[in-house]
Order: C-alpha cells, then structure tokens, then sequence
C-alpha cells in the first residue's frame, strides 16, 4: 500500500482510494484525462535534486529518457558496472518504479524492503526515499483501471499506465520471474 501524498499521519491509500486519486490527478475524468499536469511537472522538475544525488554514486551512469508521447513519467536508464536498472519517478504523485534489467527488457521490480539489494540499489532507494517517494507494489500497479488511453487498449490498462506508462503493456511482465503474465504474442 502507498501513503496518500502530503498525509503527514502517513495513512496509506487503498485500491479505491488509488483509483480517486489517479482520477482526481487527470481532473476527475479518466474518460477523458487531462495531462496538464504533465507540462508543470517538466517545468518544476522537482526530484532533479534526487536524480543529481544518485548520478554521484560511484561507477553509475544514469541517462534520462523522457518520451511525451505516452510517458507521464521522468524516466531513467542507470547503468552499473555490471547491472542496469530502469527507474521511473511519476508525474502524477511522488511514487517510482525501480526493476533491474538487461537485454532489452525489465527482469524484476525491486523495493526497498526486498531481500539480496545491491549497495547501489540501497543507496538510491534511501536518496529516493528522503525526497518522500514511494514504491506501489506490484499487485497495485496491476490492479485494472477503467481509463482512456491513447496506446493501451481499454481492457489492458492498469494503475501503472496512468502512474507511469501508456504502453499496452506491463515493461515487466516479459520477465521469465513473471511466467503468469507472459502474453504468446
């Protein structure tokens, strides 16, 4: 579960509460979203500090890759000497996703209470987490959301499209530690 953003009891959302807060971000219709927030968003660029702190983590190179067409996220590739994470910080709330990856592909969605962590993925997740960003899990960027989209079928669309990515589908569900949601294509 994610803490509502700015609740300082630290209360966390339920589904339903998710659900209102995605649909009150998009100006309360998701039939019809509004993504103005996305142009603020650019402009305040509020976790560069973040970001800048993690590009000074020794022998990690982070390149930022931001597409507009259906991103509503600040995007990042972080490169190790011997692993490569994908890091999404959303436009819409103060929630990421963080997954190693390689070949092309997300391999598995990390946390920062999961067991084996690098000391590179400890690091960012302690300087990610003193900005107040939070990691929804996986069951709740899973959960389905009634939401147009321009790229993700009606059916397909999951409160990680609307969070991060309008893609019709999830970066992470071609990951062989994901055999139940493997599509045969």
């Amino acid at each position: 579960m994610v803490p509502i953003p700015n609740d300082p009891g630290g209360r966390r959302m339920s589904e339903d509460e998710m659900v209102e807060f995605i649909t009150s971000a998009y100006g309360g219709d998701l039939a019809c979203p509004d993504f103005s927030f996305v142009r603020a968003q650019l402009a305040a660029r509020p976790y560069d500090s973040a970001i800048e702190r993690i590009r000074a983590l020794d022998a990690l190179e982070v390149a930022e890759s931001i597409d507009l067409n259906y991103e509503v996220c600040f995007g990042y590739e972080m490169v190790g000497e011997t692993s490569i994470w994908v890091l999404e910080i959303s436009m819409v709330a103060p929630l990421a996703v963080l997954a190693r990856a390689g070949g092309g592909y997300w391999h598995q969605l990390i946390y920062p209470s999961g067991e084996g962590l690098t000391s590179v993925e400890e690091a960012v997740f302690d300087i990610l987490g003193a900005q107040g960003i939070e990691f929804p899990s996986r069951e709740q960027l899973e959960q389905p959301l009634d939401m147009s989209l321009a790229f993700t079928d009606p059916e397909n669309v999951r409160v990680y499209h609307a969070l991060f990515s309008d893609e019709d589908f999830l970066p992470w569900q071609f990951s062989p530690l994901y055999p139940e949601l493997s599509r045969s294509e």
